[in-house]
C-alpha cells in the first residue's frame, strides 16, 4: 500500500510539471508572436521551472529544467522546428537558462530539506516530550502501587491490598492505551494499513467498549429502536480502539460530575453514533487541531492535556472505515459524531 502511495504520488508529480512547463512554453510561444524578445521567452520558461520545483519532488524539477531547454531549441531557435542550433547568442542563452535552471532548482530542494529537517526535529522533540510525561507517569504510579503494595501487604487490610492492585491496573490500562495509540499513529503514518473487516452487531461493540472504563456508569447510552440489530463492516480490535479514545476523550474533559451522552441511531447512508459531554472550561482550539497527532493542550510539562494520539489515531481508524468523525461545539459541550456506512 505504500509502494502504490508513493507511486501514485510520483505520477501525479510528473504530470504537474508536464502541465506546469507546458503552460508556460504556449504562453512564451504566444507572446513570441508579439515580438517578445528570445530574452522574455527563457525568463517565461525560466518561471515554469520555478514554478515546477516548487511544487513537485527535486528529481521531478531537475527533468523541467531539460524539458525547458529542449522547448527553447526547438521552438525558438533558428532553424526551428529542429535541434540543431546556428547563432552563438542562442546558444550562450540557452547554457545560462540550464545552468540557472539547475541551480534555483538545488536552492528550492536545499530549502525545502532544511525546512522539513526543521519539522521533523520539532515533531521528535514533541514525541520525547510526550513520551517523557504519558510513561513516566504511569509507569511511577504502579511502581509506587505495587513497591507500597509489597512492603506493606502484612500491614494493612484486604481492602486496602485491593486499592493498591486496582489503582495499579488503572495505570497499566492507561499505559496500554497510550502505547497502542502510538503504535497504531506510526502505522497510518507509514500506510501500513490492511483492514480484514467482518460483519459485527454495533450496539454490543459499542457496550463492550463501555464496560472497560472503571467509571462506566457515568456512561449514559441511548439507541433508536432502527438501530438495535445494526450491523457494520468493521475490523473489530481497529475500531474498539477508536471508539475507546472518543469516549476517554469525553470522560477526560469534561465537567466534573456530569455524564457523558452515547446515542445511536440510523442515517440515510448507515448509522450515526454520537458521544457529548459538559466542557470543563471553554474551547478555544479549533477541532481539525484537535486531529493533529501529537497535539495537546499541554504546555511543556504543565497541564492535563494527553499525548495529543486518542483523538488522531481514532480519525485515522475510522477513515480507514470510510466513515465521518465530525465534531460539534459551543461554549458549554462538545459533541463528537461518527457516521458509518
Amino acid at each position: 500500500m505504500l509502494y502504490l502511495s508513493q507511486q501514485t504520488s510520483l505520477l501525479f508529480g510528473v504530470v504537474k510539471a508536464i502541465v506546469i512547463m507546458t503552460t508556460a512554453t504556449a504562453l512564451a510561444f504566444l507572446l513570441e508572436r508579439w515580438l517578445l524578445p528570445s530574452s522574455g521567452t527563457v525568463l517565461l520558461i525560466l518561471a515554469g521551472v520555478i514554478v515546477t520545483a516548487l511544487s513537485v519532488p527535486n528529481r521531478i524539477a531537475y527533468g523541467a529544467v531539460v524539458f525547458g531547454a529542449m522547448a527553447f531549441n526547438f521552438l525558438f531557435t533558428e532553424p526551428r522546428g529542429s535541434w540543431h542550433m546556428q547563432d552563438v547568442e542562442e546558444i550562450s542563452t540557452m547554457t545560462v537558462f540550464f545552468a540557472i535552471g539547475i541551480v534555483v532548482v538545488y536552492l528550492i530542494t536545499r530549502e525545502r530539506l532544511q525546512r522539513f529537517s526543521l519539522q521533523d526535529a520539532e515533531l521528535r522533540s514533541t514525541i520525547l516530550l510526550s513520551l517523557s510525561h504519558d510513561l513516566r507517569s504511569p509507569l511511577t504510579s504502579i511502581i509506587g502501587n505495587l513497591s507500597t503494595f509489597q512492603l506493606y501487604q502484612h500491614k494493612i487490610d484486604k481492602a486496602q491490598q485491593d486499592e493498591l492492585i486496582d489503582a495499579a491496573m488503572v495505570e497499566s490500562e492507561r499505559l496500554h492505551t497510550y502505547l497502542e495509540n502510538l503504535f497504531q499513529a506510526t502505522r497510518f503514518e507509514h500506510g501500513i494499513v490492511n483492514l480484514s473487516t467482518q460483519s459485527t452487531p454495533l450496539v454490543p461493540l459499542v457496550q463492550r467498549v463501555i464496560e472497560r472504563f472503571a467509571n462506566q456508569e457515568e456512561i449514559s447510552l441511548s439507541i433508536e429502536d432502527s438501530a438495535l440489530n445494526g450491523v457494520v463492516e468493521v475490523q473489530t480490535s481497529l475500531f474498539e480502539q477508536a471508539l475507546y479514545n472518543l469516549f476517554d476523550n469525553a470522560l477526560r474533559y469534561r465537567k466534573d460530575n456530569t455524564p457523558v451522552l452515547c446515542r445511536i441511531g440510523v442515517s440515510a447512508s448507515g448509522f450515526w453514533l454520537s458521544i457529548t459531554n459538559e466542557v470543563a472550561n471553554p474551547l478555544n482550539e479549533t477541532p481539525t487541531t484537535w486531529l493533529k497527532p501529537f497535539y495537546s493542550s499541554r504546555r511543556g510539562d504543565q497541564g492535563h492535556g494527553g499525548a495529543g494520539l486518542g483523538l488522531s489515531v481514532a480519525h485515522s481508524i475510522i477513515l480507514a472505515h470510510h466513515g465521518r468523525l465530525a465534531f460539534n461545539t459551543d461554549q458549554t459541550s462538545l459533541q463528537v459524531r461518527v457516521d458509518l456506512p
